[in-house]
């Protein structure tokens, strides 16, 4: 199969040429060589359609105290460019090129289309390289023979196969389930009864780095569902923000554009005036409306915290 090498997948084969004791060595990454034992584990993590402005180091009010701590001690990208919805944004992510050329259109892809074999994506490259390679999450980038994750480079993966799933072991909105574990459809009850996919996408990946043989670098792929639709939680975090939104999101935007402002993460010459809204505002909506939105939006919140504490 001919592959075409991207920026991403080149950076990534840089891992196996390079280590501090052979500096642009080359040499073959899966050997016994100094430096197959200095390459660093890479942990990967995605949040299907999280704004900008939801975690606290970018200036949001949600807790994410770990997800902060990580974003400070790195960096915080400010001109990212990213996809418009969930799909695509993991397509240009594996294959390190625009989501229209990573698409291999398939009528028979629950989603009509799947990961092109023409790019040579993350996990293929660092699994050539020697690196044991997980999936727990979404994957939603192919639900057919061939295109699966342990066919496209994983070792190990349990993941939702399409664009959305119930977070608990039940049927949703009368679809299949769509949970796999090493490219086997599981049913509901072949889950636990406590199952939260936050949850158990956590598990299994603490499941599967503990089972590496040890000195093999691994790399972790966690592209976790939440806060994506259907918002769901766990019972006893249903309130964590429970009266947190009740003064709506037109309150909520000025916050969040203050503190995001003090946090250095948007343009000096941002300003809130030019915003154009696509909603009504919020003392427009009744009574009923402005419940509805609130709550759906503490549900978020708690989702948004439950993924940070996962992590």
């Amino acid at each position: 199969m001919k592959y075409r090498y991207t920026l991403t997948a080149l950076a990534l084969l840089g891992i196996q040429a390079c280590s501090p004791e052979n500096p642009g060595s080359g040499q073959d990454a899966s050997s016994n060589a100094p430096n197959a034992r200095t390459r660093p584990n890479i942990l990967l993590i995605v949040a299907d359609d999280l704004g900008f402005t939801d975690l606290g180091a970018f200036g949001g009010e949600i807790s994410t105290p770990n997800l902060d701590r990580l974003a400070l001690g790195g960096l915080r990208l400010t001109n990212l460019h990213a996809a418009s919805y969930c799909r695509p944004a993991r397509l240009m992510l594996m294959a390190g090129a625009g989501a229209a050329a990573a698409n291999l259109p398939l009528p028979e892809a629950h989603r009509g289309g799947v990961l092109s074999p023409d790019f040579a994506n993350i996990p293929e490259l660092l699994h050539d390289a020697g690196y044991a390679t997980y999936v727990t999450g979404k994957w939603d980038l192919g639900d057919v023979a061939g295109y699966t994750p342990r066919a496209r480079g994983f070792d190990r993966s349990f993941v939702q196969t399409g664009g959305s799933a119930n977070y608990f072991p039940d049927i949703f909105l009368g679809r299949i389930f769509g949970y796999e574990e090493d490219d086997n459809l599981l049913t509901p009850e072949d889950l636990p009864g406590d199952f939260y996919a936050t949850r158990t996408y956590t598990d299994k990946m603490l499941e599967y780095l503990r089972s590496t043989d040890e000195g093999t670098p691994w790399f972790a792929y966690m592209p976790y569902t939440a806060p994506h639709w259907p918002l769901q939680l766990p019972e006893d975090w249903l309130d964590r923000y429970a009266g947190r939104y009740d003064e709506g999101y037109d309150v909520l935007r000025e916050q969040r554009f203050q503190r995001a402002t003090e946090a250095g993460v948007l343009p000096a010459e941002a300003r809130l005036e030019d915003f154009e809204s696509l909603t009504e505002p919020w003392s427009e909506l009744s009574p009923d409306e402005q419940r509805r939105y609130s709550r759906a939006q503490e549900i978020y919140a708690g989702m948004v915290e439950y993924l940070d504490m996962s992590v």
